[in-house]
């Protein structure tokens, strides 16, 4: 920038100079000027040259067209998926962490800004009493609590199904006594309205060390099975939790199917792959896809 400074005040100190310096500026003014209408008038013009004309055969070309985009709707998106997960957003499996101190301090970064001081550490402690006891690391049950609440311990399902920090259903709170009351979904709906972090939090816990059973669970993919299907902790990759494209437990989460892992280890999950059914590796693979986004987007 200072070369170019002094080169203008070389310029404009002779006759000369001005001179030139007074054409380029008539010649750069005109482009100015007159370069946007010019431009605006082609576009113009070139659109009058190449819209259809309205008619007959426009719809008819219309529909078939309309048609055959969406009866081609599942290979496009594919298509579209595949290229997004792969090429502009991937996901490597190695990239995974159960126990990094930078990851731990992004999620409580996070969780500090949506809710107030005394509550997070309320919801801290819980957490790492939980995990202590359990045999895992704090990590881990907060990259649980992103799948199922998106770190926010007062969330209530849209459909109402489920609420609270480890989003809690009817089946859940079945048998669970806490303040010598009955767990129920109206008192965890009511606990998330009124934004009670303590009942929000000892709920979650007291459900998670009772389908525990006193077992250790130390991995990502058992403590997400605590939560989502007790009954499978400890099952292998290919154990199907649920099947079937009429059964409810599998429609209402049929977003954990079709996750793979490809040949460069980027995790995948697009329509095609889906079979109806829901395993263990890609309940794995859901949490971890998503622990990875989110810390992607955290510490950019």
């Amino acid at each position: 920038m200072k070369n170019i400074l002094d080169l203008l005040q070389v310029i404009i100190s002779s006759i000369l100079g001005c001179t030139i310096l007074a054409v380029v500026l008539m010649f750069v003014l005109k482009i100015m000027f007159t370069l946007p209408f010019d431009l605006l008038a082609w576009v113009v013009k070139s659109l009058k040259r190449y819209t259809p004309k309205i008619g007959v055969s426009f719809f008819v070309w219309a529909v078939v067209l309309s048609l055959g985009l969406f009866a081609l709707n599942t290979q496009i998106s594919d298509v579209l998926q595949s290229f997004e997960q792969k090429e502009i957003n991937p996901i490597y499996t190695f990239e995974y962490s159960e126990n990094d101190a930078g990851d731990l301090a992004a999620f409580e970064n996070t969780i500090q800004r949506n809710v107030s001081q005394s509550d997070f550490e309320i919801l801290k402690k819980g957490v790492y009493s939980i995990a202590d006891t359990l045999g895992c690391t704090p990590l881990i049950v907060y990259q649980v609590a992103l799948s199922e609440c998106a770190l926010n311990p007062f969330a209530v399902h849209p459909l109402g199904c489920a609420a609270g920090w480890m989003q809690l259903t009817a089946s859940g709170c079945s048998g669970l006594v806490l303040d010598g009351q009955s767990v129920t979904m109206t008192t965890v709906k009511a606990a998330c309205e009124n934004r009670d972090m303590s009942y929000i939090i000892r709920a979650s816990n007291l459900y998670l060390l009772d389908r525990a059973k006193g077992k250790k669970i130390i991995s990502v993919t058992d403590f997400y099975l605590l939560v989502f299907a007790p009954a499978f902790v400890g099952r292998n990759f290919e154990s199907v939790l649920y099947e079937g494209y009429k059964n409810p437990s599998y429609y209402l989460n049929d977003g954990l199917d079709g996750y793979f892992v490809d040949g460069k280890g980027r995790i995948i999950n697009i329509a095609s792959h889906k079979d109806g059914r829901i395993t263990v590796g890609e309940l794995s693979l859901h949490v971890k896809r998503k622990t990875l986004y989110f810390l992607k987007k955290e510490k950019r």
